[in-house]
């Protein structure tokens, strides 16, 4: 059975009359209500269309289905969550594992050009919110001063968070901190490549992360979540995913949850691959790397 634009009757509803599929209709439907229906249905195992309008951000980088010649977004359950969950785990480590030894001496030569750069740690350590808002130690390439303080971090991105930044639906203004006196000048080269962030193949060999997925968040991004925000941490957060894809610096948060939320419920080999190789892409292009 199909059922278009029905969001209010719950899921006993669907449940008594053997819902597979539904169509929503409503475009002016609210993020909250319909990512509520999506999670529902996608738990239910029922497969769930909507027009593109509702997650304009998708468009940008995603492959529209077609429903009856119009241009719908759709979302599916996997049918073995456990299983992709363990294969996915295990292609991580299979991929990882040789590249950490084949990138080691690039490993070398960044902690040394780090030492040499200035002073303190070659790693940076932070606490971030894994699986379930589980935390883990999270490694990365220190890239700015060590005797900084994270509070400018804290406050920007707390009011982006609650929407109190924008960049007025113009590219040219990044939503992140941009020239900050914090980071140091090697520091600046590992961000405009990404290569602060290799350390984090440790974390995916530890199981902590994957190399797909929602980037981690930290405990005072996470405090300041709506509900819905905190749906993205169902999975293991990635070293990369649809926002770095997308355009990274320069997606607005909610539009970033939507992507997120679209990779939680469509992922899959095939989906996974694809951001891999777009990654190459984006970093070698350095676009939203500051």
């Amino acid at each position: 059975m199909r059922l278009a634009g029905e969001t209010e009757n719950g899921s006993g509803f669907y449940r008594a009359n053997d819902v597979s599929e539904i169509i929503v209709t409503d475009e002016k439907i609210d993020k909250r209500t319909l990512i509520s229906l999506l999670d529902y249905c996608t738990t239910e195992k029922i497969t769930v269309w909507f027009p593109p309008k509702l997650m304009p951000i998708i468009d940008m980088k995603l492959y529209i289905d077609n429903f009856c010649g119009l241009s719908m977004i759709r979302l599916c359950s996997q049918k073995n969550p456990w299983l992709f969950n363990k294969l996915k785990h295990g292609l991580d480590a299979l991929i990882t594992l040789p590249a950490f030894v084949i990138l080691s001496p690039v490993f070398l030569i960044i902690a040394l050009a780090i030492k040499l750069n200035s002073k303190g740690p070659v790693f940076y350590r932070a606490l971030a919110m894994g699986k379930n808002a589980a935390k883990f130690t999270m490694f990365k390439f220190r890239s700015m001063r060590s005797d900084i303080s994270s509070e400018i971090h804290k406050d920007y991105v707390t009011r982006l968070i609650k929407g109190e930044i924008s960049n007025g639906g113009s590219e040219d203004q990044p939503l992140k901190i941009t020239d900050d006196p914090r980071i140091t000048a090697v520091g600046k080269f590992l961000r405009k490549f990404s290569l602060d962030e290799l350390p984090q193949l440790i974390n995916v060999l530890k199981g902590n992360m994957s190399l797909v997925g929602p980037r981690p968040c930290l405990p005072y991004e996470y405090e300041v979540y709506k509900d819905w925000h905190k749906k993205r941490t169902s999975v293991r957060p990635g070293i990369t995913g649809l926002w770095q894809v997308a355009g990274r610096s320069e997606v607005l948060f909610e539009d970033m949850i939507l992507l997120d939320l679209y990779y939680i419920y469509n992922r899959g080999f095939a989906l996974d691959l694809s951001v891999l190789n777009e990654t190459v892409f984006v970093v070698l292009g350095k676009r939203g790397a500051y």
